[in-house]
């Protein structure tokens, strides 16, 4: 309506970087989003956030607020008798200047530049870093002679510095993006992008990523098919199979070098139409028939309301077929309907709504339940308090949800189990339908090793100082069994008890597909047993709030994934003196549900 009033406010997640540094050990990145009012050059704004990078024996970790005893070398203008300086109101002219003598200029015209914006000295003191205006990054000698540019960003140039050792060097930029480059050769290795709604990604120039469970929804390509055609746009989420490699991109940033990869199959990505029923149709039967148009598919998964209804097993198509026709039950009301349809190459995903006006019966659905805590291992030096005490804590309390919440329970305990012991509970979750509910929960040590994530039985053992994989259960194992499973899937995760136990990549892979993930912890802190509580604090927190204390909002004896997530958060903080913060993902157009009942 033209009554001049604002309808919408359009906002990105993004913002510009305008400081960046390395701790001490070059092993943490930092980088700041806010500029200060009496800003100068070299410090526009404090560092606000940190990224662990990835070692021999540690993957990467993710974003998270510095604290205030945590310090980072930035730019250094100070390099011995030498210094860095730009005359007042030049910042087009750098004097590189040994005690009070200038010794050489290094001078920044339009077309390279226009100004010093940031610079510092390599730590050797041989050579100058300086950033300027339009992306342009570039090395001198100390005598000012330029060696050559750093060739990526696009917008201003606002902070740079060099890790303790030399090899790597950060830039903040205007463009939104933080990146690292290999300081001798020039390549960029990794650029990074930190949303202000905590999603983040960071990419290769080949196109591999790390990310925050939505974070790869943020980058794609835009693929050209001339001047009077439309182009298409593919997130780089399409292609997660192919270019989500943690692995690949920690050995980029160890190494110094990038791994390339071909991005050309792009165009080789699965393509499907709906053809009915038509996107907000209201439908009056409970059952719809589901009509797809298929290109280059070879299976397709099928969710409703976040619930898998369809895996992608049993609906594995020959080449030539182009045409599939699916029944999907409905609910009552809204339904969201997500419809993956997945080749060698990649996945294509497409959301739909359907409203259902009519009346269906009433389906409690059951629990299906796999609880596993090891806290008595054969490695002694490995033994927790309490591991096995929070599974049967956790058992017993949804065994008693039964006739409540769900229809039925059906459940497995194992305390100190075996590895077989567990992969063979988990064909537990093959009995579960689309109206079911499937929890796992997992107490005990997690370990990384080779950026792989494992979980320790009973009988997990080393050889020759790495673990033996016949016993340990891969996470991918684990992964597999959940994915497969119909119905709502959730994971309870408390395997964080020592240094080195997160992987993030566990919750990426069971957000993507559709699993809603708790986790007592992340990346940069360890979960704790705390004797006086007898469990684990993530446990203890969980238990009080499935007993009512997380029935917070509308106080009606239900208790919903958000009231949990929120009670979770503020309990686990108070009892770990803000040590511990746990995790929640939940799949994107996530519609709450009730959890348990009081």
């Amino acid at each position: 309506m033209p009554d001049g009033k604002l309808q919408k406010h359009l906002r990105g997640v993004g913002a510009s970087n305008w400081a960046v540094g390395f701790s001490s050990d070059g092993q943490t990145l930092a980088w700041g989003k806010s500029i200060q009012l009496e800003w100068q050059v070299n410090d526009y704004g404090p560092l606000e956030y940190r990224l662990t990078l990835p070692t021999s024996d540690r993957p990467f970790g993710s974003p998270k607020k510095i604290s205030p005893d945590e310090n980072f070398r930035r730019a250094q203008t100070q390099w011995n008798d030498w210094n860095l300086r730009s005359p007042p109101d030049q910042n087009a002219v750098l004097e590189i200047r040994h005690q009070e003598s200038i010794k050489a200029q290094i001078e920044r015209y339009p077309h390279d530049g226009y100004e010093h914006r940031t610079y510092t000295f390599t730590p050797d003191g041989q050579h100058i870093i300086s950033g300027g205006g339009n992306g342009y990054l570039s090395i001198y000698k100390r005598n000012g002679e330029k060696l050559g540019d750093y060739t990526g960003h696009t917008g201003d140039i606002w902070a740079v510095a060099v890790s303790p050792d030399g090899g790597l060097l950060a830039s903040a930029s205007d463009d939104q993006t933080v990146r690292l480059w290999n300081l001798q050769t020039r390549d960029n290795l990794l650029t990074l992008f930190h949303g202000s709604d905590g999603e983040w990604v960071a990419w290769t120039p080949s196109g591999y990523y790390i990310a925050s469970p939505d974070g790869d929804q943020m980058i794609g390509w835009q693929i050209n098919h001339g001047a009077d055609k439309a182009a298409d746009y593919v997130k780089v989420a399409q292609m997660r199979h192919t270019l989500y490699r943690p692995n690949i991109v920690a050995n980029v940033v160890r190494q110094r070098i990038d791994i390339q990869t071909k991005v050309s199959e792009i165009t080789k990505l699965p393509d499907f139409k709906i053809l009915s029923p038509e996107y907000g149709s209201t439908i009056t039967q409970q059952q719809i028939e589901l009509k797809l148009s298929l290109s280059a598919v070879k299976t397709i998964e099928i969710y409703v309301n976040d619930r898998l209804v369809i895996p992608r097993g049993e609906n594995a198509l020959a080449p030539n077929h182009y045409k599939k026709t699916l029944i999907v039950r409905l609910e009552p009301g809204k339904n969201h309907l997500r419809i993956v349809a997945k080749n060698s190459i990649g996945e294509t995903e497409k959301n739909w709504e359907v409203y259902f006006e009519g009346e269906a019966p009433e389906n409690q659905g059951d629990l299906y339940l796999v609880a596993i805590g090891v806290s008595d291992y054969q490695d002694d030096r490995l033994d927790l308090n309490y591991a096995a005490a929070d599974a049967h804590a956790v058992h017993d309390i949804f065994v008693a949800q039964q006739g409540k919440k769900y229809k039925k329970v059906n459940s497995v305990l194992l305390a100190a189990p075996t590895s077989s012991k567990i992969k063979e509970a988990l064909d537990l979750f093959d009995k579960a339908g689309e109206d079911d509910t499937v929890i796992l929960f997992l107490a005990g040590h997690g370990v990384n090793e080779d950026g792989e994530y494992y979980f320790l039985p009973y009988d997990a053992h080393k050889r020759q100082n790495r673990w033996q994989k016949s016993s340990v259960i891969k996470w991918q194992t684990l992964q597999d069994k959940l994915e497969k499973t119909r119905g709502r899937r959730i994971l309870l995760v408390d395997t964080c008890h020592s240094g080195n136990a997160f992987n993030s990549r566990l919750v990426k892979d069971a957000a993507d597909a559709n699993i809603v993930v708790i986790s007592a912890t992340d990346r940069d802190s360890k979960a704790d047993e705390r004797h006086e509580l007898k469990h684990g604090i993530f446990t203890y927190a969980l238990l009080e709030g499935l007993n009512g204390k997380a029935d917070l909002i509308s106080q009606d004896k239900l208790i919903t994934i958000k009231e949990l997530d929120a009670y979770l958060s503020d309990k686990i903080k108070k009892l770990s003196n803000g040590h511990q913060e746990p995790v929640l993902h939940a799949p994107g157009g996530f519609k709450d549900f009730v959890f348990a009942r009081l």
